[in-house]
């Protein structure tokens, strides 16, 4: 959260947390989602495409085959909505990944997640 305002500062803290773990033998997988959503929105928020796509499937395998709760797969739609917006896919495709990780937020009672994320499917439409 203390580096949300600031693409640069959160794609060094990207850059020095990658360099000190290495594989997914160094972190349970709970760790390894709790890492790569938040990985992957800042490397796209800082506009490194390149950094922030190889974490779709990581991020889509975690959500859906080994962690299968309502928040990751919010969080995966996230992830998508943010790669989405940075490649500039066709209208609307950032914006419903938006509008429908901020419906499984809500779902779960994630008020301050929610809110940024129907702040952000309305940006982008």
């Amino acid at each position: 959260m203390a580096l949300h305002g600031d693409p640069a500062a959160a794609l060094a803290a990207l850059e020095d947390a990658e360099e000190a773990v290495h594989g997914s033998l160094e972190a349970c997988p709970g760790c390894r989602i709790a890492f790569a959503v938040p990985a992957a929105i800042a490397a796209a928020r800082a506009g490194r495409l390149d950094l922030a796509e190889p974490y779709d499937p990581a991020v889509a395998y975690l959500a859906n085959v080994v962690m299968r709760l309502p928040a990751w797969y919010a969080a995966l739609e996230e992830v998508r909505a943010h790669i989405a917006w940075l490649r500039g896919d066709g209208e609307g495709v950032a914006a419903g990944h938006f509008a429908t990780a901020a419906r499984g937020l809500r779902e779960i009672g994630q008020s301050f997640d929610t809110a940024c994320c129907d702040a952000l499917a309305a940006d982008v439409r």
